[in-house]
């Protein structure tokens, strides 16, 4: 038993050792195109360009310089890849043929490609079969030959600074790539600092030349002003940091949400200054309606700014802007109908105070009441009415009623009807007339034409006269002033002619009746028979 037992265990190990040699046979001989482009990038993150210069096809180079020349070789096509193409290793075959389906010949393999004097150059590795040793796949050198004119503009700082800030890399960004980036933003900052200040000057100038009321305009745009400059100009220095793609992507997007952020802010700043400056103007004219809404519309364009500076961050970022914008149309059909209403005052007030058929102070008819305006809001109007109540009607509903403004009017309609008595004789009439003429044509405060004075009618108790005028003023209450003027001075006229003025009368005549004449008959007895 002890025999069996130890032919078997001999035979497992032999076993064993076959597998073991074809295992180790198929690692040396299996190696795929994304192994190679791991282990490359993986070593020269490490520092050791020794090993990454493995990955490199250096058949150009002669055998006695490939020692010396192929570390430095990897370093700088490490250099170039993490300046120009950041490789997606998981999209790289893992088969040691690798991708026979690629339409390219079964010994190369495309990694990428990079951009050297605007032509596209393909990065591939090739394999050898031939080749005895590992790697099975290498950097080709066809590739390292056209990227040449990139592996020769070698960064000023990789070549004169320290190999502890060259070669310690942190996140994919090299130690003096952490160092100097903030000090680019503080260098922005200043830059940007100074250049406002340098446009500020000219600027205040212009505007102290033009006589307009600038100063606090810039007064209050001066900070997002700096920030933007800044941002601007961070954005333009920092390609000299000759960041990996990653890391210059997620800065630059950065500095671009920065940018953004004070645009916004600016506009912002600016639309409340011209809303400020624009609801003086406006209360100064008397327009209290478009004081009421004019903040309302500056808070809608700086919401609007923001909308329009967030979907251009969007597709920046490569977001499906399309798709946001559909969703926000839908979602904004949604809206819409639930806020029908409100969305339907808010355009009745903005007709209001477009059209202008009535300002805020105005006494006007609408409908069948009277009242004063006292406010126009972006959903309802306020009014004042006779009896000191405030009436609040929506926007939609008291654009379309029939208004009447009475405040707007130019002059005021005086017109009477006057009644004399019928005793007044055709001279007395004549004379009433012509005097009544003449009070309107020299009264400093009736419009002389088209005043009128004209015998009209017989009443059922007067003589009626029609007295048609325009007093020239807006103000009702100087205008009963003047109408009480002229009533005085109507009945001195009146007066003076010897007539009066005829009231509500009736006349009562009074007669006796004679009765029937005498026929010579008995009234009580029957007429007598025809023919007798």
């Amino acid at each position: 038993m002890s025999r069996v037992g130890a032919n078997l265990a001999a035979v497992l190990g032999l076993t064993l050792m076959i597998c073991g040699a074809v295992h180790a046979e198929s690692g040396a001989r299996g190696e795929s195109p994304r192994t190679a482009m791991v282990e490359f990038l993986t070593a020269c993150r490490k520092g050791d360009f020794v090993s990454g210069a493995a990955y490199l096809d250096l058949r150009a180079i002669a055998p006695t310089e490939r020692e010396e020349a192929g570390p430095v070789l990897a370093r700088r096509v490490k250099s170039v890849l993490d300046r120009r193409l950041w490789i997606d290793v998981d999209s790289l075959s893992e088969d040691p043929e690798g991708d026979l389906a690629d339409g390219l010949p079964a010994t190369v393999e495309r990694v990428g490609s990079i951009e050297v004097a605007d032509v596209s150059v393909p990065v591939t590795v090739v394999r050898d079969p031939s080749a005895s040793t590992r790697p099975d796949w290498r950097i080709s050198a066809a590739t390292l030959e056209a990227m040449q004119p990139l592996l020769d503009e070698v960064p000023w700082v990789e070549e004169h600074f320290p190999a502890i800030l060259t070669g310690t890399r942190i996140l994919e960004m090299l130690l003096w790539q952490w160092i100097a980036l903030p000090a680019l933003a503080l260098l922005a900052g200043a830059l940007g600092f100074l250049t406002t200040r340098l446009i500020r000057g000219p600027l205040a100038l212009l505007a102290r030349t033009a006589d307009t009321d600038a100063g606090e305009l810039l007064q209050r745009t001066r900070p997002p002003s700096r920030l933007l400059a800044a941002a601007v100009i961070f954005l333009l220095l920092l390609p000299i940091l000759d960041l990996a793609v990653p890391a210059y992507v997620a800065t630059r997007k950065l500095g671009i949400v920065i940018a953004a952020l004070a645009l916004v802010w600016l506009g912002s700043r600016c639309m409340d200054e011209v809303s400020s400056r624009a609801v003086v103007r406006v209360t100064a004219a008397g327009r209290m309606d478009a004081a009421g809404l004019i903040p309302t519309i500056a808070r809608i364009a700086k919401l609007a700014l923001a909308a329009i500076v967030f979907v251009v961050l969007a597709q920046n970022f490569g977001l499906n802007v399309t798709g946001l914008l559909a969703g926000l149309g839908v979602g904004g059909l949604a809206v819409a109908l639930a806020a029908q209403k409100t969305i339907e005052n808010l355009f009745g007030g903005v007709s209001l105070v477009a059209d202008r058929p009535i300002q805020v102070g105005d006494f006007c008819r609408f409908g069948d009441r009277v009242g004063t305006i006292e406010a126009i809001g972006l959903r309802s109007t306020r009014i004042r009415t006779l009896d000191r109540t405030v009436v609040t009607i929506p926007n939609a509903e008291f654009s379309g009623l029939q208004l009447e403004n009475y405040s707007a009017r130019d002059r005021i309609w005086l017109k009477l009807k006057l009644g004399l008595r019928y005793e007044t004789r055709p001279e007395q009439l004549r004379e009433v007339l012509a005097a009544l003429r003449r009070l309107l044509r020299h009264h400093p405060r009736v419009d002389p034409d088209p005043a009128r004075v004209r015998f009209i009618d017989f009443g059922a108790y007067s003589l009626d006269l029609e007295l048609f005028a325009y007093v020239l003023t807006s103000d009702f209450d100087e205008f009963l002033a003047i109408r009480e003027e002229i009533l005085l001075s109507i009945m001195d006229v009146v007066e003076a002619s010897g007539t009066g003025f005829a009231f509500p009368s009736q006349t009562i005549y009074g007669a006796t009746d004679g009765g029937l004449p005498d026929a010579g008959f008995d009234r009580c007895a029957s007429p007598p028979a025809p023919g007798r």
